[in-house]
């Protein structure tokens, strides 16, 4: 028993053969006894018109003697679609193949009848146009008929950009159908990952022939990284993907997100970017009604007298010039919501209606815009309850600045009726920031807790005091404030504990640390419970005490507070 070269069934030599195959069908094959003119059938085969190619050669070594089983290695090059440039890039591969085939008789018989008694052992591919190469492997777990039990082994691996002539035929078409060109390439790579997976079939298999029934997965693991083809197509193709949405009109105008500079027809078949309803006949036409704006954005269908329900999607070339400036209001559960942008600005009181705001929905919503202090507010006036979009308003800057920086505080929520957090910054903030318009939090906006925020200085802390019910509050509390000057102060963590004595004393971390004598206090302390235990904090050089002073005794509660590196 040992390895040699393959013979057929009446003991030919049969140590290799070629095939050429135009257009799947079309093929010539020869082994390795073979003299005709191969070259020359080759030239007939090409005369077809299609351009599908697939050419290799099968070293093949066989157990002896008879051949009863034989290994194949397929060696060659594969197109497997070739209808277009395109195609060709993504699918030009070479590739090896290592089969395990029933030879000898058997072999030669179910030949004649047209079947491959062949069973893939592994096969490597790589294209070279989009740097991609796959590995995968099946592993035949030995077990007598009928029981079938398989394990599998796939790894994609990309090993760079794709190459420059996908580049270079990409860049010959307009901004928009550029982006589609890549994006496509970078797809066909998929991503790189692994997946092993042990399978049982509720079936029947019979070896190298086939199986009835369904393959399930008992064992495997799979890890894949995320797929950011369509980020890398953008920023190569300098476009920007603007979401349009379905429409029930034939007309829609609007604002981008961005400054955009379309294309008229970047909304066609060819050049759209959505997926979905890919090969509608949909026409459409773009252009800019304002020719001031970059962000202003309108839509019409072309071929039907009507609107469209595909998720609309196009590229458009970024345009930054003369942008406004987005105050960004949100969704809302109560009738009016406030924002504060990051600049002076003048915005149009009709700003939050259809056409005007940022995005192409067709809500009938109507708002009623209006500027309360250094905030710009959207008050719903078709209706006495909030909304549900993410209202945008694009707004014109005035010049200058503000004198501040917009901080959002996340004060979270408190057992206790006050709750004050130091800061670092030198803080302003109005009294009303934390009420239901103005907070930044979304969480039951609609519950009707009402706040009075306060600065404590020369300590620095923010507070916030529940004015609609003398308790605490569960909302996640966030709000904004004017952070006049940053790091004016140095925050330090104390974590004093509890204590069975009245006082108790611990190293600050500084020698130079100082602390409100009320740091400890209710509302002050970083402890966030509702008791009232009460205490008066000193420091002497670097140490920080703590003296309760509602009760002769000690405390259970893990006391920490915040203080200053003085």
């Amino acid at each position: 028993v040992g390895l040699g070269p393959c013979q057929d069934a009446d003991g030919t030599p049969a140590p290799f053969d070629c095939s050429f195959c135009v257009n799947g069908d079309n093929c010539i094959s020869t082994s390795g006894s073979y003299s005709g003119d191969v070259f020359g059938s080759i030239k007939e085969l090409m005369g077809t018109s299609a351009s599908c190619v697939k050419g290799y050669c099968t070293p093949c070594k066989g157990i002896k003697p008879g051949d009863p089983f034989q290994f194949k290695l397929d060696i060659g090059v594969d197109v497997s679609k070739c209808g277009s440039t395109a195609d060709f890039l993504a699918t030009y591969n070479y590739f090896a193949e290592l089969k395990l085939c029933i030879g000898g008789v058997l072999g030669e018989a179910s030949s004649k009848m047209g079947w491959s008694l062949c069973q893939s052992l592994g096969k490597v591919t790589y294209h070279p146009f989009i740097s991609k190469l796959h590995f995968s492997m099946s592993l035949p777990i030995p077990l007598p008929p009928p029981i079938g039990v398989r394990a599998s082994l796939a790894v994609n691996l990309n090993l760079g950009d794709i190459s420059q002539a996908c580049d270079s035929h990409c860049s010959t078409f307009g901004p928009s159908q550029h982006f589609r060109c890549l994006e496509e390439f970078y797809a066909a790579r998929g991503v790189t990952g692994v997946d092993f997976r042990v399978e049982v079939l509720l079936g029947v298999s019979i070896p190298f022939v086939g199986t009835v029934g369904k393959w399930f997965k008992v064992l495997g693991f799979d890890f894949a990284e995320d797929d950011n083809s369509r980020e890398i197509a953008k920023n190569k193709a300098g476009v920007t993907i603007e979401y349009i949405g379905p429409s029930p009109w034939r007309q829609i105008c609007g604002r981008a997100f961005s400054g955009v500079n379309c294309e008229p027809y970047a909304g066609d078949q060819d050049n759209r970017a959505n997926d979905d309803c890919r090969y509608c006949g949909d026409d459409f036409s773009i252009w800019r009604a304002d020719p001031n704006n970059p962000r202003s954005l309108c839509i019409r269908r072309d071929d039907y007298n009507g609107g469209w329900g595909m998720n609309l999607e196009i590229a458009c070339p970024v345009d930054n010039n003369n942008l406004k400036v987005i105050v960004p209001i949100g969704s809302s559960s109560v009738n009016t919501k406030c924002a504060m942008p990051d600049e002076p600005v003048q915005c149009r009181a009709d700003g939050g209606n259809q056409g005007v705001r940022l995005g192409f929905d067709t809500n009938s919503d109507s708002y009623s815009v209006y500027q309360d202090g250094h905030r710009w507010c959207a008050r719903r006036t078709d209706y006495g309850g909030g909304w549900g979009q993410n209202l945008q308003l694009e707004c014109d800057p005035t010049g200058g600045s503000f004198g501040f920086q917009v901080a959002n505080i996340h004060m979270g929520s408190s057992g206790a009726n006050m709750k004050c957090l130091l800061i670092t910054d030198e803080m302003r903030c109005d009294a009303h920031t934390a009420d239901s318009a103005y907070r930044t939090n979304d969480d039951c906006r609609h519950c009707g807790d009402s706040f009075y925020v306060s600065v404590d200085n020369p300590w620095g802390y923010v507070c916030a005091r529940r004015t609609d019910y003398h308790g605490g509050w569960g909302l996640n509390l966030w709000f904004n404030c004017n952070s006049i000057q940053s790091n004016v102060r140095i925050r330090r963590e104390v974590h004093i504990g509890s204590s069975s004595s009245n006082t108790r004393c611990v190293w600050g971390g500084s020698s130079n640390i100082i602390c409100a004598s009320y740091a400890g206090n209710s509302g002050y302390r970083r402890n966030n419970d509702p008791w009232g235990d009460s205490f008066e904090i000193t420091t002497s050089g670097g140490n920080v005490c703590a003296r309760r002073t509602d009760y002769h005794g000690g405390w259970g509660l893990d006391l920490q507070i915040s203080c200053i590196d003085g």
